[in-house]
């Protein structure tokens, strides 16, 4: 058999550059790590919202179907009304099933392709601004006011990003960065100042 032809593994691309300000690189392991850390966040958020809308949705529903079953009911033969309830709960029930697991699959999709591929962009950039303040803001946009003291920021493309009290003594604005993120999930890996 000539092995010739048979198609030969390729190399992991270790760095790759892009162009002037971005390169790719390999994930480490600790990286890794970090994609399957947002992953499961980002399930456990999903998975929260759908349990809350679950319980909204269920009471309104059961309102709606109360006011409609009543109004049914002059219509249809009691004998058939609760084949035809029980129908059009599997049916909605099966609809609301199907399109939460679609939804799910999208959101995870990115995380899947980022551990897949297993390649980071290293983005260089600099510093617009940084910043002080007892809130903190957290990945999800909530702000959290504390009592003991300061959260640390840096501004970098218009985004904020927490860092150390040491790193925030150290850097100063305008000064050059280098970040490590996940290129499909956006997930931030590190910062290098």
């Amino acid at each position: 058999m000539h092995t010739d032809l048979l198609p030969q593994p390729q190399e992991p691309i270790f760095i790759e550059k892009l162009d002037d300000s971005m390169t790719r690189a390999a994930l480490s392991p600790d990286e890794c790590d970090q994609v399957r850390k947002a992953r499961r966040r980002r399930i456990w958020g999903f998975v929260g919202w759908f349990f809350l809308f679950l319980f909204v949705g269920f009471f309104l529903w059961g309102m709606v179907a109360a006011l409609v079953g009543m109004a049914v009911m002059k219509f249809i033969p009691e004998e058939y009304l609760i084949t035809i309830s029980q129908f059009a709960i599997v049916i909605v029930l099966g609809l609301v099933l199907w399109a939460t697991v679609n939804r799910l699959l999208a959101r995870l999709r990115p995380f899947n392709r980022d551990l897949a591929e297993g390649q980071k962009e290293i983005k260089r950039m600099r510093i617009s601004d940084k910043f002080a303040s007892n809130v903190q803001v957290t990945s999800s946009g909530w702000r959290v006011t504390s009592r003991r003291g300061q959260y640390y920021y840096v501004v970098i493309n218009d985004r904020n990003y927490g860092i150390d009290y040491e790193i925030y003594q150290k850097i100063s604005k305008t000064q050059p960065v280098a970040i490590h993120f996940a290129p499909r999930s956006k997930v931030v890996l590190k910062i290098e100042f």
